[in-house]
């Protein structure tokens, strides 16, 4: 009774479909976009009812520093500046948002705008049905969830990179004035995530194998150009320059997670492989039977377009190959620890799914409603919804007046932007902290460690724990330690 009570429903949903266009490539009458606005309007509501104004790490307060009062000397932000995000920030700012609420709206409008303009993308390749299965699929995903309500630049820079797909489409007819928009948007990008320059680099190539280079460098020109101007105006070239030559070499050599600094070697490739699967749906710390579906459509997808590679449209190959070379370039110069610089490659996975989505049709469904429970179970069972952070900030408050010191790593610059009741240092390595212990003046009662600080080891148990939140793609465990309990070596 079940099966056929299900065949019923799904006959009468797709002549539904059929009837207002969703089966078609082109969609009459006011309804065409009122099912992927039903998406994207629930996908808003669930997203602000779940967020949280709390930065999640310190890149998050670097960026509401910048907010408040922007300066790359002192990372607010830290270079390039992120400056098209910064300004978009403090635009909404300047309406009556806190930072904090202007960084969340931003990403939330982002995840919004990176669903519509999917639509729009796949809807001219797919046709109106299969696109609304692919931006729900998109819409549910985890992390892009997430990060829809998070303190970071990641959705504001995927949202231009749609915009990019979607105004170019196939490459072979996308015209002088697609090309254009196309390089504009991508230059635009670039004050958002400079290191989503790959996808610039493969574009530009295309113009150039399609004989429109100069239409995409053009409009590349003016994007760039756009917020550089007044980014040196506000800081001053020789600032810039400075911010950089000092970036860099951290970036790459000491800090910055790269292939070649001090924090970048280990198991890289387990982290990599690890956060890509955790982007595109694969893996997860918790209800991963529910995510066995996903993997094996996705599995099912890539055997569909190898056999039918011919026929794949230019648009979704120009895409997915700016993924990957830009996948490429994470494996050497990102840090493979963070999820967030994975988040290109979920709507490249997706696109895949498109040849499926079509011809699965009810089962397609099917397993993005599974999915879409893993979120719910996350949140569900979160008995937190501030971050690690901000809760050890609340217990300092609430323990210490004065008479202790707290010596931690990058969980530091939270403290930075909400002071503590006592005195908070930053300690960016081990070798460091008993030149920092020693140079602590006046002394104080109470000496503790966190230990987020790299190399850092302890014995003994932590007076203090804080773990995160459940299915949360960027929370890491902080937990406080007494200095007596630093174990040697």
């Amino acid at each position: 009774m079940a099966n056929a009570a299900w065949s019923i429903l799904t006959k009468e949903a797709q002549s539904l479909f059929a009837r207002h266009g969703y089966a078609q490539k082109s969609f009459p009458g006011a309804l065409r976009f009122a099912l992927p606005c039903g998406v994207i309007i629930v996908f808003i509501a669930l997203a602000f009812a779940t967020a949280s104004p709390w930065p999640d790490d310190h890149d998050g307060v670097n960026y509401l520093l910048g907010v408040d009062s922007y300066s790359l000397e002192f990372h607010r932000p830290h270079f390039p500046g992120y400056p098209v995000y910064i300004f978009a920030g403090k635009l909404l700012h300047a309406v009556g948002l806190t930072p904090e609420w202007a960084l969340v709206f931003l990403s939330l409008i982002s995840g919004a705008l990176a669903l519509l303009l999917f639509f729009k993308f796949t809807k001219d390749i797919f046709g109106g049905y299969t696109a609304l299965l692919l931006i729900t699929a998109l819409a549910i995903n985890p992390v892009f969830f997430e990060f829809s309500h998070k303190i970071f630049t990641e959705l504001f820079g995927l949202a231009l990179l749609m915009a990019c797909a979607a105004t170019l489409g196939a490459p072979e007819k996308g015209g002088g004035a697609g090309w254009f928009g196309a390089g504009l948007l991508l230059g635009l990008m670039l004050g958002v995530r400079l290191s989503w320059w790959p996808f610039a680099l493969v574009y530009a190539l295309a113009g150039l194998r399609h004989k429109s280079f100069y239409p995409i460098f053009a409009g590349g020109v003016a994007g760039l150009l756009f917020w550089l101007i007044p980014l040196l105006a506000a800081v001053g070239p020789a600032q810039f320059y400075q911010a950089g030559i000092s970036f860099v070499p951290g970036h790459f050599g000491d800090w910055g997670g790269a292939i070649s600094s001090a924090n970048g070697s280990g198991e890289r490739m387990i982290a990599y492989t690890g956060n890509l699967f955790e982007a595109i749906g694969w893996n997860a710390d918790r209800n991963l039977l529910a995510r066995i579906p996903w993997i094996l459509l996705c599995s099912y997808s890539v055997f569909l377009v190898i056999k039918n590679r011919d026929s794949l449209n230019s648009g979704i190959a120009l895409f997915i190959t700016s993924v990957a070379v830009y996948l490429l370039w994470v494996s050497v110069g990102q840090n493979v620890e963070k999820v967030r610089h994975f988040i290109p490659a979920i709507p490249a996975v997706i696109l895949l799914t498109g040849l499926a989505a079509r011809k699965l049709g009810k089962v397609y469904w099917l397993v993005i409603i599974l999915s879409a429970f893993t979120i719910a179970g996350d949140y569900l069972d979160r008995a937190h919804i501030s971050p690690p952070a901000r809760r050890l900030a609340q217990w300092l408050d609430s323990r210490y007046e004065g008479n202790a010191i707290l010596y931690c790593g990058e969980a530091e610059r939270f403290f930075d932007r909400y002071q503590a009741g006592i005195t908070v240092k930053n300690v960016p390595r081990i070798g460091q902290l008993q030149k920092t212990i020693d140079t602590t003046w006046p002394s104080v009662d109470i000496s503790m460690i966190c230990d987020d600080i790299p190399g850092i080891k302890f014995r003994g148990e932590p007076v203090a724990t804080f773990p995160e939140r459940i299915g949360d793609p960027v929370d890491k465990r902080l937990n406080v330690y007494l200095a007596g309990n630093v174990a040697d070596g």
